[in-house]
Formats: C-alpha cells, sequence, structure tokens
C-alpha cells in the first residue's frame, strides 16, 4: 500500500484516489471537503448516517443557530435523558428545558429584555445551565463570572458590562451589593420562584433573537491586565459547538466529567458539546480535588476533558477502570480509535490518542 493509502488507513478515511477497501466500505472526498461512504459501515459504525448528521449541521450553521436551539433540538430527540448533574442533583433534557423557559419568564419579570446583559457569578451548577439557555430564550446576554475572582477584578467587570441585574449566592451576595449598582439576587431566593413558573406550563418567551446577536460574554480572568470580555455571538458560538463536535463525536453514551467553571469558554462549551451530542455533563466544579476520581468512577465518567499538567498525567495514570478517552484541548482522532466505553484508560490530547500508561513518560 502506498503512502498516500497509508496514512488515510491511519486516519480512517479512504478516498477515491486510493486502490485500498476498508472493510466493506469505500467513501470519496467531495470537493467541499466531505468524506461520502458509499456503503453500510465501518467497524460498526453508520458512515452515511455520520455523513448526513455532518450535512444537517453544516447547513444548520450557515444559516446561523441560536444557543437555546442546542436545547430544543436535544429535548425533541431525547426528552428523558439525563443532562446535566452536580453534587446536589440532576436535571432530564426535559427538565432542564423547562427551567430555561422558566427563567426566561423570571427574566422578563425583572425586567431584562433582549440585549441586556445578566451577569452570574455562581459555582458551577446545574442552575446555571438552565440560566444559560433561559436568557439566549428572551435574547439577554448571559455573563458568567468565576467566583474566585478579586474584588477589583470584579468592579472591572461590572463597570464593563454593565449588567440589568446579578445573580449570586451565599456570603458573595453582600460583597456584590456593595459593588454593583443594580439589582443583587440571591439563587436561594430566585430559585424557588423560578421552579414554581416551570409548572404554571407558560407559553415561550416571544422575543426578536437573532443568530448574530451576543450571546455571552466571557471575560478573560485579569492575570496580566484588567479582565476583557470576549463577544460571543449566537451564530458563531453554535457554528464553534458544532465544528468541534464533528472532530471529538460526544455520543449518547458517554458521560463528560467537567471539572472547569462554565465561566470560562473551555466549561461553557462543553454544557453545548454535550447538547449536541444528547450526553450527560457532570459538573465538578465545587468536588475537593481529593474525591476527583473516586467521583469519575461514581459518576460513570467516560470522557474527561482536562488541561494537561503534572496533576492530570498522574489522574491519568491513576485512573484505568472507566474513561473512554481524556480529551485535550487539541484535535482529536476519531472515537472508533479508541476502546468504548468503561475500558481501559486512553488519553486524547494534541491530536493523539494514547494509553493512559503512556503518560508517564510525557
Amino acid at each position: 500500500m502506498h503512502r498516500k493509502a497509508e496514512e488515510e488507513a491511519d486516519t480512517g478515511v479512504v478516498s477515491a484516489t486510493t486502490t485500498t477497501q476498508r472493510g466493506a466500505a469505500w467513501a470519496w472526498q467531495t470537493p467541499d471537503g466531505l468524506t461520502v461512504p458509499t456503503t453500510r459501515s465501518i467497524a460498526g459504525r453508520s458512515l452515511l448516517g455520520e455523513w448526513r448528521a455532518a450535512v444537517d449541521a453544516r447547513e444548520k450553521a450557515a444559516g446561523g443557530e441560536l444557543v437555546h436551539a442546542l436545547l430544543e433540538d436535544a429535548v425533541a430527540d431525547v426528552p428523558a435523558a439525563r443532562a446535566v448533574r452536580d453534587s446536589t442533583g440532576e436535571l432530564s433534557y426535559r427538565r432542564l428545558d423547562e427551567l430555561s423557559h422558566a427563567f426566561a419568564h423570571w427574566l422578563r419579570a425583572h425586567g431584562v429584555g433582549r440585549g441586556d446583559r445578566v451577569l452570574v457569578q455562581l459555582p458551577s451548577r446545574r442552575e446555571q445551565v438552565a440560566m444559560l439557555y433561559g436568557a439566549s430564550r428572551c435574547g439577554a446576554i448571559f455573563v458568567p463570572v468565576n467566583p474566585g475572582m478579586k474584588e477589583f477584578h470584579l468592579t472591572s467587570v461590572l463597570g464593563n458590562a454593565e449588567p440589568t441585574l446579578v445573580i449570586t449566592s451565599g456570603a458573595a451576595t453582600g460583597r456584590l451589593r456593595g459593588l454593583a449598582s443594580v439589582p443583587v439576587h440571591d439563587l436561594a431566593s430566585i430559585w424557588p420562584e423560578v421552579e414554581a413558573l416551570a409548572v404554571q406550563g407558560l407559553p415561550a418567551v416571544t422575543a426578536d433573537v437573532r443568530p448574530d446577536d451576543v450571546a455571552v460574554l466571557v471575560y478573560t480572568s485579569g492575570s496580566t491586565a484588567a479582565p476583557k470580555a470576549v463577544v460571543c455571538p449566537h451564530a458563531q458560538v453554535t457554528f464553534a459547538s458544532r465544528a468541534i463536535n464533528e472532530v471529538l463525536r460526544y455520543r449518547p453514551d458517554d458521560v463528560v466529567f467537567c471539572r472547569f467553571p462554565l465561566s470560562w469558554d473551555y466549561g461553557l462549551y462543553k454544557v453545548l458539546l454535550c447538547c449536541l451530542g444528547r450526553c450527560e455533563i457532570v459538573l465538578a466544579g465545587e468536588e475537593s480535588d481529593l474525591l476527583l476520581l473516586r467521583r469519575m468512577r461514581e459518576t460513570g465518567a467516560t470522557v474527561v476533558p482536562i488541561v494537561f499538567g503534572s496533576s492530570a498525567r498522574r489522574s491519568a495514570s491513576a485512573s484505568r477502570s472507566c474513561h473512554r478517552s481524556w480529551t485535550g484541548s487539541g484535535r482529536s482522532r476519531s472515537a472508533a480509535r479508541c476502546p468504548g466505553p468503561r475500558c481501559s484508560s486512553w488519553i486524547r490530547t494534541g491530536g493523539r490518542c494514547r494509553p493512559a500508561r503512556s503518560a508517564r513518560s510525557w
């Protein structure tokens, strides 16, 4: 087999210029770069179904989508499936959708409209996911802020974002009331109101939300200067989510263990990727570092997004029983090249998929 065929066999793609056949299937490259399968499957995967899904995703992305439309699609497909879990509870896709509608109504009742900013400083919790989609529904701009942000930086963010209202919890409520000139609400006080609205069966909030409207402002940490906002419109957020998912291929049987705060784009996008994959995300932002490996096993985690460092190498080496893959920020090869769920740990990072045992040598 010549070099081109070897390279394509390694990536799992067989093109029309190759004389190699993989299993019982052939594929070719279309002018726009799509890989088109001609028969049923390779290694048990429906290639034609995957190709059609990729075409549908590109067509949707080309027209521009809204962030909450991702949730609506998931609810239509898997309403009873578990969507999000944290240390105190869980939500199905149907319940997450209901709470997002209720939160949109709550925002409207408190004077929030299209283009208004809603600043949220909370640990990674399931309520925050409902807030993301609810803000999107009424055209508001979701502004997640790291709970650990220092007062100096927080003052800068409040002045820059100019929120209509702020939501936080616990002791941070009093601190923020001293910094902000707008209403500051404690999650413990408002969430019973949101849950009460969710059982009323209210119609969807009507809002003229457009794909080029801003969906989220993600602020930098401020480690080298004042925090700066990254402006994230609906169309770009949904396009990027679908593009990433074409590579990572989260699937319905995945449980994604997310340690990152939703105030960081890496954590926020994991929520959207899980929605696209119809799978579950476990928000572990409040978990003790000493309990993480145990929690991964308890939750049945199959995917662990990490940023590689010495601690990540130790975790990857120590955990060998339950993970389909560990994902870094690099390009990933097809999940079909990794073992299946709950097998020996593999680490996916920088475009390569490696056994966890090799982490010791990195």
